[in-house]
């Protein structure tokens, strides 16, 4: 497969590397976005549960004036 924004067939292909200093700055960043996701989709995923809970009368449902009480 031709990839024309990447390469010519008829030039050298590039590559890019990443001084050693930066990669373990690099790797913290990425654990820290994949943890970030992890804590989204595990809270989505409870949130979702306690809401079908609700529906089934298994939990009392919140009173809207309790959410916004400070």
């Amino acid at each position: 497969m031709n990839r024309p924004f990447l390469s010519k067939e008829d030039k050298k292909k590039l590559a890019v590397s990443r001084p050693d200093k930066v990669r373990p700055e690099l790797k913290a960043k990425s654990d820290k976005q994949k943890s970030d996701k992890q804590w989204l989709f595990d809270s989505l995923t409870r949130a979702l549960k306690e809401v079908k809970l609700m529906e089934e009368g298994k939990l009392p449902k919140p009173n809207i004036n309790d959410l916004f009480k400070d």
